[in-house]
């Protein structure tokens, strides 16, 4: 991404709120529109999903990790 992008980037989401756990960001846009937009990293997005199945890992029997991920 060139330097010109990157200060559009952080222009368009500048009005956007960070997440309550401060590892992305919000936008509700208004005018007649229902719902939101979030931003997050993939390391994020699939730490809270691991984190959320755990159980279902558990009991599978499986480890839960991604065969996309380094560790």
């Amino acid at each position: 991404m060139g330097v010109g992008n990157n200060r559009i980037g952080k222009e368009w989401t500048y009005t956007w709120q960070r997440t309550a756990d401060g590892r992305g960001r919000v936008y509700q846009p208004r005018d007649g529109f229902r719902g939101s937009i979030e931003l997050m990293g993939w390391d994020a997005l699939l730490e809270d999903a691991r984190g959320r199945n755990q159980a279902f890992f558990d009991r599978a029997g499986i480890s839960g990790k991604s065969y996309f991920s380094p560790d």
